[in-house]
């Protein structure tokens, strides 16, 4: 294959996932970003694959719109970490450098456990967890979203243990951490990558 052809197909490719994809009301959605901020923090030491995203949230079309389920960390709504947020919102972030939308076909008996647990989720209040712990009540990004998906006879997912070394052991007062990464979803093909869109990239890469 010509090397002319091979950047035409790159960019091909390049394109197909920067275009935001026709959502649809029967699935549900995984939205990923990377922030530079918190690279060193998360995704550089804790996520499973080499990627760059250091945050993830639970997308659904609710009324012909996509929103955006996700706890953060600095934020609170009606005093409770637990967000709903449009798409706009949710890439607002002024040292963004990556974005995905990740497509699951949900069976339609998952989809209705999985809304009416996000109700519930959704008028209660949330608190973000930092213990990192699976064992209370609280919820970081991504134990919020593992959760929430293990709600589905159709899925499980098991969280990954890691050694802890200074300052992280010392700050969590604990030697292993037990805990969901922000790619966790990655380990199952069924998750289809569906938008793709890189910021700001070579910032990163020197870093």
């Amino acid at each position: 294959m010509k090397k002319g052809l091979i950047v035409v197909l790159m960019f091909n490719v390049n394109l197909l996932y920067s275009q935001f994809p026709a959502m649809s009301d029967s699935c549900i959605y995984i939205v990923a970003r990377g922030t530079i901020s918190k690279q060193n923090l998360i995704s550089k030491k804790f996520n499973i694959f080499k990627n760059t995203y250091t945050h993830i949230g639970l997308g659904l079309i609710t009324n012909d719109e996509f929103l955006i389920y996700n706890v953060s960390m600095d934020q609170k709504i009606k005093n409770s970490n637990l967000l709903l947020q449009s798409w706009d919102k949710f890439k607002n972030y002024e040292d963004i450098i990556s974005l995905s939308i990740w497509e699951y076909k949900i069976d339609a008996f998952d989809f209705i456990i999985i809304k009416e647990y996000l109700s519930v989720l959704k008028n209660g209040k949330i608190k973000f967890d930092m213990q990192f712990s699976l064992e209370n009540n609280d919820f970081y990004c991504s134990e919020f979203v593992a959760n929430v998906l293990n709600k589905s006879e159709n899925l499980e997912f098991k969280p990954h243990k890691k050694k802890l070394i200074s300052p992280i052991k010392n700050i969590l007062e604990k030697d292993t951490l037990s805990y969901f990464p922000v790619d966790f979803f990655l380990e199952n093909q069924k998750f289809k990558q569906v938008y793709y869109k890189s910021i700001n990239l070579s910032h990163y890469e020197k870093n």
